[in-house]
């Protein structure tokens, strides 16, 4: 249940506040004016993004490398979620490449992954 709590506020972090304030501050998408498009936003953002993370993480946990298995797949599930987002109109990209997409999300993954590995293990330490 920790563990489960632990990598949504991380992906929370990680995705919405930095990724978010990195895109907006290089004009890399173009956001709409309409509340309800931000409101759908920050749905994708806060609620969808890391839930799917946190279901690769959970779907994922039983061997070590069914994670690296599985990683490009669950990258295409994300980047399809940001492609559908742009199609429907949430945002748009402006300057945005498909290839930072990737290294945006395997860098979210890796880091998540390590953090993970950290907080099991401190964890188990105090478990004792």
């Amino acid at each position: 249940m920790f563990e489960i709590m632990f990598i949504w506020m991380c992906a929370m972090i990680l995705d919405h506040n930095v990724m978010t304030v990195v895109t907006l501050n290089l004009g890399m998408y173009q956001f709409t004016e309409s509340p309800s498009d931000y409101l759908a936003l920050t749905l994708v953002r806060i609620v969808i993004l890391p839930l799917l993370i946190v279901w690769y993480f959970d779907i994922t946990s039983m061997k070590a490398y069914q994670k690296w298995i599985w990683l490009p797949v669950g990258i295409a599930v994300l980047i399809g979620v940001e492609y559908l987002s742009d199609v429907l109109g949430v945002f748009e990209h402006t300057r945005w490449n498909l290839w930072w997409s990737v290294i945006e999300w395997f860098a979210v993954f890796v880091v998540l992954n390590y953090a993970w590995l950290w907080y099991r293990k401190m964890l188990r330490k105090e478990r004792g």
